[in-house]
């Protein structure tokens, strides 16, 4: 019995350092290697379509200027290098977060970071077109107007609102208030729509906000194709 015991140690105690045993310093480039058993799923966009943990992990990497970050598993805080201030006010509908971004953020090629980014990106992960493709589109299924238009019923998401180039809004359900994870209801990452959406523009009216084409002057409401979101 004890030398099962001594053997299963032993196979725990390689277990844990084989990761560190995997991973080299190149002192010349100032790389460094490490490898992970897990095999990456490739989708490090986001996780509409799927994750594991070397997904994440490479995401957290690629990404950035997240409006809130995580300090543990279930504590998450706003970030200062990318909110400038954050008011949040009690309404009929639920609490409404209203963003001002700090100035100065940029892509990593230098192209400016705006409001309109961050309102694209809850418009494109709640997009009908991710669920059409058979992705995930409902992370944001707590906000105000997502399931109309999720489901594509309607081609504005009324509980956001593009202020200004700098400012933005969230609007989460009064049913879904209070939540456990507190500010990640309204952690969104930027995502430039020039890339991903070229030929659309975001708009916003009294109904919400949407997106409409970019050559259009009558700036009519629409969802965004499959094209755009495929893979994402």
């Amino acid at each position: 019995m004890m030398n099962r015991i001594k053997r299963l140690a032993w196979l725990v105690a390689l277990v844990v350092l084989m990761p560190l045993a995997h991973a080299s310093v190149h002192a010349e480039s100032g790389w460094v290697t490490v490898a992970v058993p897990t095999q990456m799923s490739g989708f490090l966009f986001s996780n509409m379509w799927g994750s594991n943990s070397v997904d994440l992990d490479l995401r957290a990497m690629l990404h950035g200027y997240d409006t809130v970050y995580s300090r543990s598993q279930d504590d998450f805080a706003l970030d200062s290098t990318v909110v400038k201030t954050l008011e949040v006010t009690r309404e009929r509908d639920g609490d409404t977060y209203t963003f001002t971004l700090a100035p100065g953020l940029t892509y990593n090629e230098g192209t400016p970071i705006t409001a309109a980014d961050y309102v694209f990106s809850l418009l494109l992960h709640s997009s009908p077109a991710v669920a059409e493709l058979g992705g995930v589109n409902s992370i944001y299924s707590h906000v105000v107007g997502w399931e109309a238009y999720a489901a594509g019923t309607s081609t504005t998401l009324s509980g956001v609102r593009l202020l200004d180039a700098h400012r933005f809004s969230i609007t989460v359900m009064a049913e879904e208030v209070p939540r456990y994870y507190g500010l990640a209801a309204v952690r969104v990452r930027p995502c430039p729509i020039r890339v991903i959406a070229p030929e659309y523009a975001v708009g916003d009216g009294e109904e919400g906000c949407f997106l409409y084409a970019a050559d259009d002057p009558t700036q009519t409401p629409r969802q965004l194709p499959t094209d755009c979101c495929r893979k994402r």
